[in-house]
Order: structure tokens, then C-alpha cells, then sequence
């Protein structure tokens, strides 16, 4: 699977504790691709911190 070119980033946490975060990856063909959600990595940074997430569930 390609990285992408830049990360997503969300700029405001919400409101009451839960970080949600929902994008769209498409390659650069548009063609649907099977994903690897095992290989997904999220890094969340917030005051001065950062968690590493790795892999993602099936929503």
C-alpha cells in the first residue's frame, strides 16, 4: 500500500473527552484497493505528547 503524501490532521480536539477522526483514502488511479488495517498507524500529539495508534478497527 502507497503512504500518503501528507498525514491527516485535525486542528481542535472535540468537545467531552473522544477524538474521532474520519477521511477518505483514495490512490492516486481512484480504484477501490484492499486496505491492511493491521498496518494503519495513527499518531495523535496534544500538549507537547504524542500516542502512536497502530492499526484501526472495523467500524
Amino acid at each position: 500500500m502507497p503512504r500518503p503524501t501528507s498525514p491527516l490532521r485535525i486542528a481542535k480536539p472535540p468537545q467531552g473527552g473522544r477524538l474521532v477522526a474520519v477521511t477518505e483514502l483514495v490512490p492516486p488511479s481512484g480504484a477501490p484497493f484492499a486496505l491492511d488495517q493491521s498496518r494503519v498507524t495513527i499518531t495523535i500529539l496534544a500538549a507537547g505528547k504524542a500516542v502512536e495508534v497502530k492499526g484501526c478497527p472495523t467500524p
